[in-house]
């Protein structure tokens, strides 16, 4: 079982949350809700990846923009992001694993920094069309520290 299953009380109220949604929202013909998006946003990426719950399989595979993850391998949310990574419909994604961090590396400033990092060099890339940027958010580039992976990390 998912860990948002057992902290997320959305997840026992689910029909009470969907009421207040509106039909508007939550009613079409193939059972999603409907897109939740705007042509302006042109990449994402999600700092609290938490939300197999909400969107599943078929959510998540509508998903088209080029999406950055940025997780921590030690994290008891990891599995969850595995599964919501693995499930986005656009070919345009990447998974940076930090190996022996745990969920509150965000308030490590080095943390912060490699996070920042990465997200200047991603946005740069897909905002600014900064050919150039691409190396550093890479898999040769993320290869070269012991402590983090491009992609879903296996262990030891």
């Amino acid at each position: 079982m998912l860990p948002t299953r057992y902290q997320c009380a959305l997840a026992d109220d689910w029909h009470e949350f969907a009421a207040h949604a509106g039909g508007a929202i939550t009613a079409s013909e193939d059972g999603l809700w409907q897109p939740m998006t705007d042509e302006r946003i042109r990449a994402v990426m999600p700092m609290a990846g938490e939300g197999w719950l909400l969107f599943g399989e078929e959510g998540l595979a509508a998903v088209d923009r080029p999406t950055l993850m940025i997780v921590s391998a030690g994290d008891i949310w990891y599995r969850e992001n595995v599964l919501i990574f693995d499930h986005l419909g656009t070919p345009d994604k990447a998974l940076i694993s930090f190996v022996g961090e745990d969920h509150m590396m965000v308030y490590d400033p080095d943390m912060k920094a490699r996070m920042a990092h990465f997200a200047v060099a991603f946005f740069g890339y897909h905002l600014q069309g900064r050919q150039d940027l691409a190396y550093y958010f890479s898999e040769d580039f993320v290869a070269r520290y012991d402590d983090s992976a491009r992609g879903v990390y296996g262990g030891e």
